[in-house]
């Protein structure tokens, strides 16, 4: 190699201008490749998070159901399936989402089951359209000793 020919691995001027190119170039490929992946993680996360939710407010709504609906029994059955399912939809349950609450044969529990399919936002990429959130709460009456029942959630 002659002495006076310009070499790229030669610190200076030229090399230095050549390497940040190629470290820009480098940058450029790696940033193609990690913003879908950051997006998919995006995209998992709302989904996620959308289940997370929905899940927590129809568990908030089978506990109250349940609890009000305890405090018809152990004298009427019949009403407090109806109060159980009546409180199930003010709490933002459909009436279609609430299968018929049951009452233990000895009259001192109540039981109630919700269900509701979330959609997927971001999952629709994939195929993915709906998926089932399904939460159960019972609510059981417990002697206090003076002879009067009191309401307690068992989960």
């Amino acid at each position: 190699m002659d002495v006076h020919q310009k070499s790229n691995l030669r610190p200076g001027r030229g090399g230095r201008a050549l390497l940040k190119r190629a470290a820009r170039g480098q940058m450029l490929i790696i940033l193609t490749i990690l913003i879908p992946v950051m997006l998919g993680v995006v995209a998992m996360a709302v989904d996620i998070s959308t289940f997370d939710w929905t899940w927590s407010r129809m568990q908030s709504s089978a506990d109250a159901a349940a609890l009000a609906g305890c405090s018809n029994l152990p004298t009427s059955p019949s009403r407090a399936i109806a109060t159980a399912t009546a409180y199930a939809v003010t709490n933002g349950m459909l009436a279609s989402e609430v299968s018929t609450p049951t009452v233990a044969a000895d009259n001192l529990s109540i039981s109630i089951t919700l269900s509701r399919s979330v959609p997927y936002y971001f999952g629709r990429v994939l195929g993915l359209t709906a998926s089932p959130v399904v939460v159960t709460a019972t609510a059981s009456l417990l002697t206090t000793g003076s002879g009067t029942y009191r309401a307690m959630l068992v989960n």
